[in-house]
């Protein structure tokens, strides 16, 4: 059984039509059947004419998958130097069924009951189209067990200009992001350490002590705590500033 993303009625059509510089798409797998699949692909300058096409397709779909409850947007980078346009399109959702049904035209992805590992199993004839450049497909989530792509690490496996079946067996990835607990951490410590500088290390700056007819104490009244140095009333038990006992 064939597989195939529906953004690739997309890359069918402007390869039987115009060429395509490269394409590149990842899809992360999450725990909860939470997915998410970004797509990148860049068309010749040739293609320039047929972008407005292009634009009116990718607008239409996205009220198609929306109304499925997958969320999808697109954009359109800037021609680079060399006239190249990139198109970056992004979806997400939960369910894979809902994945399957949205993005693949038949069940590319399932779960063992046993398990309960993700099951993998897509075909992909992108390198046999006409006109087709460049292809990856990486596929993402939280430990991959077995595959016949190229493991890249833990987690991620990929496929360069595949052709025929790629499959995977992998557990879902947390979908925690790691860079959000990085800043939290970097600015709660600045934080701390900047309380600790100013409020920890700042000299204490003695307060005159008041005597008990309300005035300052006069030479003779005063003297001053072994502990913090401050200022305090002559025969003062406990310093006022740093509570520390005085030895008479």
């Amino acid at each position: 059984m064939k597989a195939k993303l529906v953004i690739g009625l997309f890359l069918l059509f402007f390869t039987a039509c115009v060429p395509v510089e490269s394409i590149e798409t990842r899809l992360r797998l999450n725990g909860g059947e939470r997915w998410q699949a970004h797509l990148e692909f860049m068309l010749a300058p040739e293609s320039v004419m047929f972008t407005s096409e292009l634009d009116q397709m990718l607008d239409s779909e996205m009220a198609n998958v929306e109304q499925q409850g997958v969320k999808f947007s697109w954009r359109k980078e800037e021609p680079d130097r060399d006239g190249k346009i990139n198109y970056i399109l992004d979806f997400s959702g939960q369910g894979y069924d809902q994945l399957n049904s949205g993005l693949f035209s038949q069940n590319a992805i399932s779960v063992d009951e046993e398990t309960g590992n993700i099951i993998f199993s897509a075909f992909s004839d992108y390198g046999q189209m006409t006109g087709a450049g460049a292809s990856k497909f990486i596929l993402q989530g939280g430990r991959i067990i077995s595959t016949n792509g190229n493991q890249i690490n833990r987690g991620t496996v990929e496929w360069l200009n595949p052709t025929g079946r790629m499959e995977a067996e992998l557990t879902a990835g947390s979908g925690f992001n790691w860079f959000w607990l990085l800043f939290i951490l970097l600015v709660g410590g600045g934080g701390f350490a900047a309380y600790w500088f100013i409020f920890r290390k700042s000299p204490t700056t003695a307060v005159p002590a008041v005597s008990s007819s309300g005035g300052v104490p006069q030479p003779g009244q005063v003297r001053y705590c072994a502990e913090c140095g401050a200022q305090m009333q002559a025969g003062s038990k406990f310093c006022p500033e740093c509570g520390a006992a005085q030895h008479t």
